[in-house]
């Protein structure tokens, strides 16, 4: 059985990728351009209609994507659900259909959890998902994608002995900061970062040292989280306590 952290080097192959935000009232779009075959994206607004968190269905325009294109979205603590984009009787248009939510016990092992439909679930802003194209269909190269919706100031709650997939909301860009909850000793910040083996940067707190920068087996002192890029996204891994992360912007 996969572990959770397996799934972030799923997703390692991950690099920075460019982004464009316009708002027009209290309307908001973020223009995606990537290369990749996973790409992790920000949940930067929240939901027109609702005025609350944005639902699966409204996360990301099928404009430029293709049916069989993947969202992989975390729902709540240790658990993640898969919504494919499939095409609607006659092709009228493409949707984002459920298909299984896992949760993860105790063990660190995956189990079918059930599932909620694109239309009921929600994602607040400040979580994180990512999108996996479907190489059988994109043929490779750069692409456009787009999120939209309301803009909201954001933040996200991981309780402890939990990885969440965080995002940062924001136009430009930002280190995570804990607003609420304390840190605690082995919290760990994970960062795709292509330049590395692995393709993962590493950071941990160590409590009376704070926080360290890991390299392979180097280890390096450092005051502050690394700014994550706006749109983009990294992983929390809480220790023994609850936190609330918010985003600083970078100087």
């Amino acid at each position: 059985m996969k572990k959770l952290l397996s799934i972030a080097v799923c997703a390692s192959a991950v690099a920075a990728f460019a982004t464009e935000v316009v708002e027009v009232g209290t309307v908001g779009v973020t223009k995606i351009t990537s290369s990749l075959t996973n790409t992790v994206v920000a949940v930067s607004y929240g939901d027109l209609a609702s005025n609350g968190a944005i639902t699966i269905s409204n996360i990301v325009k099928t404009t430029g994507l293709n049916a069989g294109d993947r969202l992989h979205v975390f729902t709540g603590s240790n658990n993640y659900q898969t919504y494919i984009l499939t095409a609607a009787p006659g092709n009228t248009h493409l949707y984002w259909e459920k298909t299984t939510t896992w949760g993860i016990n105790a063990s660190g092992e995956f189990y079918d959890n059930g599932g909620t439909p694109a239309s009921e679930s929600t994602l607040a802003a400040g979580v994180g998902f990512w999108l996996v194209r479907d190489t059988t269909k994109w043929g490779g190269g750069s692409f456009d994608f787009y999120t939209y919706g309301r803009p909201v100031p954001a933040s996200t709650t991981a309780t402890g002995g939990s990885t969440k997939l965080i995002g940062n909301p924001l136009d430009s860009a930002a280190s995570p900061t804990i607003t609420s909850g304390t840190v605690a000793d082995g919290d760990r910040v994970i960062v795709p970062n292509d330049a590395l083996p692995g393709g993962l940067d590493t950071y941990t707190y160590k409590t009376g040292k704070g926080w360290w920068h890991w390299v392979g087996n180097t280890r390096t002192p450092v005051d502050n989280l690394p700014a994550i890029p706006a749109g983009t996204g990294c992983w929390y891994a809480t220790g023994s306590s609850n936190v609330t992360i918010g985003w600083t912007p970078a100087n």
